[in-house]
C-alpha cells in the first residue's frame, strides 16, 4: 500500500484512513507513541471549556474492544516498545482506567507514568483531574530494542498540555513523543496509528528517526502534513 504521502528518501510515511486496514501494510517498526480517542462523550471539559472537536462517544464496551484490536494490530508489527498515552476517566459515574483493557492485549505493562498537565479538566462532581498517564509496555519475548532512561526522567512528567485554536483543542505536547523516542535510543522507525495534527512525526524529524504515521480524518491528515513539511524544511532536511 502506497503512503498518501511520503518523502523522497521514504524517513516519513503518512497514511490517510482507518489504521487497522492500514496497519497489515506497513512493515515492521521498533516503537509505537499513540495517544487515542479517549472516548469522552461529546461534550467533555478542557479545563473551563466545554469542547466538542470531533465524535468520541462508542459504547464502552466497543470502544474498549475496538482498542483491543489496534493494540493487538500494533503489537504484530512492532519489534520493541509502545508509549500509550491515555487516562482515568468517569462514565456513568464510574471510574475506567486504561490498564482494564491494556491487560487483554499481548503488550507486558512495564511501567506507568504520569503526566501531570497542571491544568483541570473542571467538573465540580469530583476532585478535579490534573493527570493522564503514558503506559509503557513491551513484548513479552524477542525485544529488539534496550530502554535507557537517557534523560534521567521520573515517572512524574509535569508538561503543559497544547491547544492549536479552533484547529485540534487537545494536541499531543511535543516533549512527551520525545521523551519517549530518546528512552530507546537504537529505535530507528517510529509509528503513530493515531496522529492526529502529526506530533508525533516532528518529534522524529527532531531526533533523527523515521516515521509512519495514520490518521482516519482528512482534516487533521492535511495538518500533520503541513506542519511536517515546515518542520522539514526549518531543519533544512528534503521533502
Amino acid at each position: 500500500m502506497k503512503p498518501d504521502f511520503e518523502t523522497d528518501d521514504g524517513r516519513i510515511q503518512l497514511y490517510l484512513g482507518d489504521c487497522l486496514q492500514i496497519l497489515p501494510h506497513i512493515g515492521k517498526v521498533e516503537v509505537v507513541i499513540t495517544s487515542p480517542p479517549y472516548n469522552l462523550g461529546n461534550n467533555h471539559h478542557t479545563n473551563t471549556k466545554k469542547t466538542q472537536a470531533y465524535s468520541d462517544d462508542m459504547p464502552e464496551s466497543e470502544y474498549q474492544a475496538w482498542q483491543i484490536n489496534i493494540l493487538t494490530r500494533c503489537y504484530d508489527v512492532c519489534d520493541g516498545w509502545l508509549f500509550y498515552n491515555h487516562q482515568h476517566r468517569i462514565r456513568g459515574g464510574v471510574l475506567i482506567k486504561p490498564d482494564q483493557w491494556l491487560i487483554n492485549t499481548p503488550w507486558v505493562l512495564r511501567q506507568e507514568v504520569i503526566w501531570n498537565r497542571g491544568s483541570p479538566n473542571m467538573d465540580s462532581c469530583r476532585f478535579y483531574p490534573f493527570t493522564e498517564r503514558i503506559y509503557v509496555c513491551n513484548k513479552r519475548v524477542g525485544v529488539f530494542c534496550e530502554f535507557v532512561n537517557t534523560n534521567k526522567l521520573t515517572d512524574d512528567w509535569h508538561i503543559s498540555p497544547v491547544g492549536s485554536g479552533e484547529t485540534h483543542t487537545r494536541q499531543f505536547p511535543l516533549q512527551i513523543p520525545i521523551n519517549c523516542i530518546v528512552s530507546i535510543p537504537k529505535a530507528q522507525t517510529i509509528f503513530d496509528p493515531f496522529m492526529g495534527s502529526g506530533t508525533t512525526g516532528i518529534a522524529c524529524i527532531r531526533t533523527g528517526r523515521r516515521f509512519v504515521g495514520i490518521e482516519i480524518s482528512p482534516e487533521y491528515f492535511k495538518i500533520s502534513v503541513e506542519r511536517i513539511k515546515i518542520e522539514l524544511q526549518q531543519q533544512l532536511l528534503p521533502l
